[in-house]
């Protein structure tokens, strides 16, 4: 189809956002002020709550307000976030406002721009991050076919958008009852249900342990510790979803280690995160490795199966958290630790307990992936799909969407 392709200022009034000085008569009032963060979580339709808002007088001294109907998109970190504002809404300089100048149907320039948002990314400028200017912007070509044809455009996406999030939706259903149903086996292995009567069997971890040692950050103002070829150095934002760690954040020198300025964990150690928004996160460590201060490990005897001691950690995460001694910031102390209850079979029983457990994991993974996978491709598929009904590659009136 043949649609005229006009700049954006011939159909919009491009309006640019700004950030309120910092005084309390200026935030916490009743009009919702958007940012790129905001326009981010969107990620589709529209917007009408933000995590932050303005009072009158903050909008109308370091801002600017969107009216009801009005398009905002990111300009800058990152370029391309859009959504329409429900509601009238002030917004920050990471964003710029299209208030419409003729009749459309906002829903289908929404549309027309998730779709173009790599073409937008492209024309950023900047040295320190790249920023979409007014003018470019202003300039940005897009398609304006009738307004009974935008309106057709977008009740067709709207519909295939609904089935989207209901299929991603499932999706993220799926993988939460995969690891529920692996932390619920976990749990029936190493003790951690009410299989085993723990009040009875349970024992100290102390009992298990050669050794509880804490972290360490070599101090600020002496350097030369960290270099590019030396001992893996770990924090807690190495702790991922998976038993093992995450790339290293820093490399320790080995002279370090041999001073003591920072300890060195063997490898068979298992990680927990003690200190912090995420404590309780544990993993394997199959390598000798270092931490810093948040980091507690603990070496179980060579009469226990490392791996088994580890799923035993793992299972017991949300427990530790729960049980732990502390007020305000989450706090695992070592003598917590130490008098943790846990069940210990024989070493053949961990043995074969950890094996059936890491292939559960592994099992378990590969569907995660499947799963991840075709999330993916269905993204792909919403974008071409959007792509083909805002350009008129496809006859709204007659295509079904898509099938995934």
């Amino acid at each position: 189809m043949n649609w005229p392709a006009l700049p954006l200022r011939r159909i919009f009034r491009i309006v640019n956002g700004g950030t309120p000085s910092p005084a309390d008569e200026n935030w916490g009032g009743g009009i919702p002020w958007a940012t790129p963060a905001d326009l981010g979580r969107v990620r589709f339709g529209s917007i009408e709550t933000t995590q932050r808002t303005l009072t009158t007088l903050g909008a109308a001294s370091g801002s600017s307000i969107a009216p009801a109907g009005s398009i905002l998109i990111s300009t800058r970190a990152p370029i391309g976030y859009v959504a329409s504002a429900t509601v009238d809404m002030a917004f920050n300089q990471g964003c710029r406002a299209l208030i419409p100048k003729v009749a459309l149907d906002v829903r289908f320039f929404v549309y027309q721009l998730l779709a173009m948002a790599d073409r937008l990314q492209m024309l950023g400028q900047g040295s320190t991050f790249l920023e979409l200017s007014s003018d470019v912007l202003a300039n940005f070509p897009v398609y304006v076919p009738p307004l009974e044809y935008q309106r057709r455009v977008a009740d067709f996406l709207d519909c295939a958008l609904k089935r989207m999030v209901s299929l991603r939706r499932r999706r993220v259903d799926l993988s939460r009852a995969l690891r529920e149903r692996f932390l619920a086996t976990a749990a029936l292995y190493t003790g951690r249900s009410m299989v085993w009567d723990l009040s009875s069997e349970a024992i100290p971890l102390r009992r298990f342990l050669i050794g509880v040692k804490t972290g360490a950050t070599p101090p600020s103002l002496e350097e030369g510790h960290f270099v590019d070829d030396g001992i893996p150095w770990y924090g807690p934002a190495n702790f991922l979803d998976d038993p093992e760690l995450g790339a290293p954040t820093k490399l320790v020198r080995r002279e370090s280690i041999s001073a003591g300025v920072v300890p060195i964990f063997p490898a068979g150690s298992t990680l927990l995160v003690g200190i912090g928004a995420t404590a309780g996160k544990v993993a394997y460590l199959d390598h000798p490795a270092s931490a810093n201060q948040q980091i507690t490990a603990l070496v179980p005897r060579s009469d226990v199966c490392s791996r088994f001691f580890f799923w035993q950690m793992w299972s017991a995460g949300d427990e530790l958290r729960r049980t732990a001694p502390y007020t305000t910031l989450p706090i695992i102390n070592n003598d917590f630790v130490k008098s943790f209850p846990v069940y210990m079979p024989g070493i053949e029983e961990q043995k074969s307990h950890a094996r059936e457990l890491d292939v559960e994991w592994r099992r378990m993974r590969a569907l995660e992936d499947v799963i991840a996978r075709l999330d993916r491709l269905l993204l792909d598929r919403w974008q071409t799909l959007i792509t083909e009904a805002v350009t008129g590659r496809i006859d709204v009136s007659t295509a079904r969407g898509f099938e995934v």
